[in-house]
């Protein structure tokens, strides 16, 4: 499968070819993919080679045997309109035989908006090594944070302590008033004990 992308203006949608059938269309974004992006190969950026068969079945549309494509002579049509000053495209398809043909866009940068494109990328390079900047330090923010909450609390002295409570000497007496009560109730534990192994003796 074809790898990258390509950018497609959406002043197409004002053109006539919208309003023709829809494998008009289908050609058109397969030659433009086809496109070369730069000079080289013997092509020039914006030109291809293909011919009427391959695009009579990237055209075929249905699923299983129920395919349908236009004919070899509706491909030929869709050429010529495409390459026609009627369809406003500024695209030039020449014959190279029968069935062959070398398509140009003339205005390729215009229609894929390529500059604009290389522009954007550039800017969202720097933008991510703006971001990756301001993560790095805001990791090292946190890190810093960290290390201050991970260090051993102040120990309190009881006479600072004693300034948060209204009566400290109270608690005494609560505790020891509740170790009574505990040793009370083993008490009462043990005599009720002892009490059952004298009744089942």
């Amino acid at each position: 499968m074809n790898k990258g992308f390509v950018c497609l203006n959406r002043s197409i949608m004002d053109t006539p070819l919208w309003e023709k059938p829809p494998y008009y269309l289908k050609i058109y974004l397969y030659l433009l993919m086809q496109a070369s992006f730069a000079d080289g190969n013997g092509f020039k950026r914006g030109e291809s080679i293909t011919c009427v068969q391959t695009l009579e079945r990237i055209c075929a549309s249905g699923m299983g045997g129920s395919k349908t494509a236009p004919s070899r002579d509706a491909v030929r049509r869709a050429l010529r309109y495409l390459g026609s000053g009627e369809a406003n495209l500024s695209l030039s398809v020449v014959s190279e035989g029968k069935d062959r043909v070398r398509v140009s866009f003339l205005q390729y940068d215009k229609i894929t908006n390529s500059k604009q494109v290389e522009e954007s990328v550039k800017n969202a390079s720097g933008a991510s090594q703006q971001v990756s900047t301001i993560i790095y330090n805001k990791d090292n923010q946190t890190n810093h944070v960290n290390r201050v909450n991970s260090r051993p609390a102040k120990r309190v002295q009881p006479s600072k302590f004693n300034n948060f409570t209204s009566k400290p000497r109270d608690m005494d007496k609560i505790r020891k008033k509740a170790k009574l009560k505990i040793q009370e109730m083993l008490e009462r534990t043990e005599q009720n004990e002892e009490g059952y192994v004298k009744d089942n003796a």
